[in-house]
């Protein structure tokens, strides 16, 4: 096993370049199309999904494939050219849990118009198999289901998943009353011979915050009490990003504006408290609707809708 940051790259995969023969230096070309040939083990190739994910993400990344309709004055800036994708889709396939690849690339320059080939065999997919946080000390004191931040053993192993996790994270120690966590990039330890992955997080969680006092910004003719009525916290109580959010959903469908922001300040204070603020903006109160209709037993016939969302100030 071994362990490197994520941000790094994980493994060396074996880049076999194939000319014919007859590619020159100086041999001119006007056009070349671009294949990518993907060779899965037998029954362990991915879904058809997966797959034109995976093509779609090549031919994103490949200059080779985007720039086929301006191709180079010579076969020899061609092939510096599809050389200079072989980087680029090795990255795709990790991204996606293949950690290695081998891509061959030919170029049949016999062809007319030149056949530029990436023949590519991903290998299997690595899947998660553990996740574990720390502390800075690297002390497992952190008691976090891998299943609730998308880490479930089993699930792909690819950049998108670990990337997900990191923000479920966070969210998990705020949810806990960790205002400002700082979790660094993962590690990962790599187990080739069971194709799997353990992800390391090491997180420095903070202090414990509590909610401060709440300052409410943007009133006009609403009553201050309906807002605070709608706060579901109390001063004192444990920090919880949730309850922030329940607060703004609350607030938005009461129908009374057209904005709601809350925001907590920067840092806790030195009672470990944490103020929030509630800025609003008041929306229009009063609703008038106008309809007509026909009625074969009663004719035509019309009506008046008038409603105020606020008639005392108390949101009625």
């Amino acid at each position: 096993m071994q362990t490197f940051l994520w941000v790094c790259t994980f493994f060396v995969s074996f880049f076999v370049i194939s000319l014919t023969p007859a590619e020159g230096p100086t041999k001119h070309m006007t056009g070349y199309v671009v294949t990518f040939e993907l060779i899965f083990d037998k029954g362990k190739g991915p879904n058809r999904t997966t797959e034109k994910k995976i093509r779609e993400a090549f031919e994103k990344v490949s200059d080779t494939a985007g720039l086929a309709e301006r191709p180079p004055a010579t076969q020899a800036l061609l092939r510096k050219r599809a050389e200079g994708d072989l980087p680029k889709l090795e990255d795709v396939l990790k991204a996606l849990s293949y950690f290695l690849p081998e891509i061959e690339l030919l170029i049949d320059s016999e062809a007319s118009p030149v056949k530029v080939i990436y023949r590519i065999r991903p290998g299997r997919s690595y899947r998660i198999d553990s996740a574990i946080v720390q502390d800075k000390k690297g002390t497992d004191i952190w008691p976090v289901d891998a299943a609730e931040i998308g880490l479930a053993e089993g699930n792909s192993a690819s950049a998108d998943v670990i990337k997900d996790s990191k923000n479920k994270l966070l969210r998990w120690f705020r949810h806990r009353g960790f205002a400002f966590p700082v979790i660094a990039d993962p590690k990962a330890i790599v187990d080739h011979k069971d194709g799997t992955v353990d992800i390391v997080y090491v997180v420095d969680p903070g202090p414990m915050a509590y909610f401060g006092p709440v300052k409410l910004e943007g009133l006009t003719t609403v009553d201050e009490s309906l807002v605070l009525k709608k706060i579901p916290w109390k001063t004192g109580d444990r920090f919880d990003i949730e309850l922030l959010e329940k607060a703004r959903s609350d607030l938005t469908s009461s129908m009374l504006f057209s904005l709601v922001r809350l925001t907590t300040a920067d840092e806790i204070d030195e009672n470990n408290l944490l103020p929030v603020s509630v800025t609003v903006e008041e929306r229009g109160h009063r609703t008038i609707g106008v309809g007509a209709g026909y009625r074969t037993d009663e004719g035509f016939g019309a009506k008046l809708l008038w409603e105020h969302r606020n008639l005392f100030g108390g949101g009625e």
